[in-house]
């Protein structure tokens, strides 16, 4: 059985909407009928009952499976062209977080 099934529909429609289908958070709050802080527990909740459903099927032993972290992101990090906050003009490969 897959996680989605894990989750209760009001959980799983908004990470549907949001990870899936990329709506935006005001997007899938009027869509849902939902404030948007509504929006974001739901998804920030959502998303802890996943990871807790994955802890439970693999173990806990599955943080090593991606050992980016520490001084390896940071200098990951560095490399990156990342917003300034002034919303200056910066490159990203996330194509929903770019600014233009």
């Amino acid at each position: 059985m897959d996680t989605s099934g894990h989750l209760s529909e009001s959980y799983r429609t908004v990470i549907m909407l949001r990870d899936i289908e990329e709506l935006s958070t005001a997007e899938t709050a009027a869509a849902l009928d939902l404030t948007e802080d509504n929006v974001k527990m739901r998804l920030h909740r959502g998303h802890g009952m996943i990871r807790n459903w994955l802890f439970e099927r693999i173990g806990t032993g599955a943080k090593a499976a991606f050992p980016f972290m520490g001084a390896r992101c940071d200098q990951f990090s560095k490399s990156r062209s990342l917003p300034d906050h002034f919303g200056s003009v910066h490159k990203r490969t996330d194509s929903r977080r770019a600014r233009v």
